[in-house]
């Protein structure tokens, strides 16, 4: 009479008790990973604006900027909040001078605005570049709305202080600072001119692009939507100029941007420019055609 022989080493092996294992070896790896990407998500969301808003630490020495006439001014953004920015008044000798108001990327401080500035200099306008909080030694912490506020308290006060017209401000941004130029020409609707270097259609956008395996879309605080408002832009003459090896703001969002955008508009590719060296292939005297050809040269200058 045969006996029946329990093997555990036998029970192991079977094909039913190996699937479960499997399964259940497969289960704990899922939730793992899926545990570190929550953590993830969750790390980018707290830390959104660390990484929008890496302000330089250096503080900019206005008197090693060389820059003629320079001055630095002290505006209050809100109630206990006053920012330093950089002044260079007009020297065209008539008082209704224009002046370009410049505001920063999220990467740069008043450095990055010295060569922008250059080409308007030479022309006698003026100039102002426009902090923002928590940048160029100033206090406070970066956001959409908090450089909304500090630009138009930068703007408010210059078209008061120095009695300049709105028609005569030429509203520049550069990178971030392109949606709070498109901001301020929907508040300011008499600004004679928008200019816009290697803009993007929303940060949102831009945020998802490089981000792609994060819903960064959905999570951004800071949305910068350009593509919301430059439809609405009627009038004013936009200039967009973008580098055509821009690896930080595709050329397909910039072109989406400037799709959408109210006539008139001019849009300027320079095939060889990285996100950062429009300047380096001509950008100052790409402005400087667009100024003419709209007759902005004539009528502010």
């Amino acid at each position: 009479m045969l006996k029946k022989i329990y093997s555990p080493d036998i029970a192991c092996k079977s094909p039913g008790f190996s699937l479960i294992s499997t399964k259940g070896a497969l289960l704990k790896i899922f939730l793992a990973v899926l545990a570190c990407y929550l953590g993830l998500v969750v790390l980018a969301y707290i830390f959104q604006r660390a990484l929008m808003f890496p302000a330089p630490l250096r503080v900019p020495d206005p008197d090693a900027a060389g820059l003629p006439g320079l001055e630095t001014v002290r505006i209050e953004s809100e109630p206990g909040l006053v920012l330093t920015h950089w002044l260079i008044p007009a020297n065209t000798g008539t008082p209704d001078a224009p002046y370009a108001i410049l505001f920063h990327g999220n990467a740069e401080t008043f450095e990055a605005g010295i060569v922008r500035a250059a080409h308007y200099v030479e022309r006698g306008a003026g100039v102002f570049l426009v902090s923002c909080r928590g940048y160029n030694g100033n206090p406070g912490k970066p956001s959409e709305t908090g450089y909304y506020k500090d630009a138009s308290a930068a703007i408010d006060w210059l078209l008061s202080a120095h009695k300049i017209p709105e028609n005569r401000l030429i509203l520049q941004g550069a990178s971030l600072g392109t949606g709070v130029a498109v901001e301020m020409a929907r508040r300011y609707k008499d600004a004679a001119a928008l200019i816009l270097e290697t803009p993007y259609d929303s940060i949102a956008r831009i945020a998802q692009h490089h981000y792609f395996f994060l819903p960064a879309y959905r999570l951004l605080k800071d949305r910068f939507e350009s593509d919301a408002k430059i439809g609405a832009l009627e009038g004013i003459p936009k200039l967009f100029v973008i580098g055509g090896r821009d690896m930080i703001v595709p050329n397909s969002h910039s072109l989406r941007l400037y799709s959408l955008a109210a006539e008139p508009k001019t849009l300027v590719k320079l095939e060889n420019a990285g996100h950062n060296s429009l300047y380096q292939y001509g950008a100052d005297e790409t402005i400087g055609i667009f100024l003419t050809e709209t007759g902005l040269d004539k009528d502010l200058f």
